[in-house]
């Protein structure tokens, strides 16, 4: 049907080529199904459960606008179908990694005659600092040359 090809051709061919693990891009195929379908045509099929994610109805630019002024400023789990305890496990997990990063920084035992923590993070930046490309790139002049273009995923990608 022309909802599988549309769907295919998103998922697949747009987002498909910048992702690369298989499992990611089903879920890709999966979320997209629940907008690549016959029944976003019919007036009461909504997009959440609360009902404030839905196809607004045709009309000029200034009632998309309105409909877009109305959604949420930042998107809770339930847009992709997720429970509300999801946004709260990301949330959690993120914590938990910065927590981990801290206390990897920290210094380990030991007294007199190391290095200061300071010392050995200037060591770490100067060692990162001597792998980068000696020429930088001109990012200004890519976005320039190669402007956002969504007929183009190239466009997308080298600015990034």
């Amino acid at each position: 049907t022309q909802w599988a090809a549309l769907n295919y051709m998103v998922a697949e061919c747009n987002y498909g080529g910048r992702v690369t693990d298989a499992n990611d891009r089903k879920t890709i195929v999966k979320i997209l199904s629940d907008f690549y379908t016959p029944d976003i045509l019919d007036p009461n099929y909504k997009l959440s459960k609360s009902g404030i994610y839905y196809a607004p109805k045709s009309g000029t630019i200034e009632d998309a606008i309105e409909y877009i002024k109305g959604l949420p400023l930042n998107e809770t789990p339930e847009v992709f179908w997720l429970h509300s305890n999801a946004d709260l496990t990301a949330l959690i997990n993120e914590g938990n990694d910065i927590l981990r990063t801290a206390i990897g920084l920290m210094p380990r035992g030991g007294s007199g005659g190391g290095k200061t923590p300071e010392e050995l993070f200037s060591e770490v930046a100067a060692d990162i600092e001597t792998k980068l490309p000696a020429k930088k790139f001109d990012i200004e002049m890519v976005c320039y040359k190669y402007p956002t273009d969504y007929n183009e995923s190239m466009n997308t990608v080298l600015p990034q």
